[in-house]
């Protein structure tokens, strides 16, 4: 069996593991600060991850990670992409650093 084959892009945002957020509550309850793709044209996606992302690797190329093989993620980016339509925008996903978008 083939698996799935994701091309992804990213804003990352980086947070120490017992910070909280805005309001008091843990970080695990906040999708955290986060451009919205669904909001911008795609060369806008770029400019937001260059100037946001603290994915210096990532960030470089406008948020752009590449092709990834599900099995090869994170369990919770792929949770978070596993259900995405084609150019679909999952919901922020917490990381072990911090708080990612794809």
């Amino acid at each position: 069996m083939i698996p799935r084959l994701y091309r992804l892009a990213q804003i990352v945002l980086t947070v120490k593991p017992d910070a909280t957020a805005a309001g008091g509550r843990r970080d695990s309850q906040e999708g955290g600060r986060s451009a919205s793709p669904g909001d911008a044209a795609e060369s806008g996606l770029r400019e937001i991850a260059k100037k946001n992302s603290q994915d210096p690797q990532s960030a470089e190329k406008g948020g752009d990670v590449g092709w990834l093989r599900e099995p090869d993620m994170m369990p919770s980016v792929r949770e978070g992409v596993s259900g995405l339509t084609e150019n679909g925008v999952s919901q922020p996903v917490r990381v072990p650093d911090g708080w990612q978008r794809s």
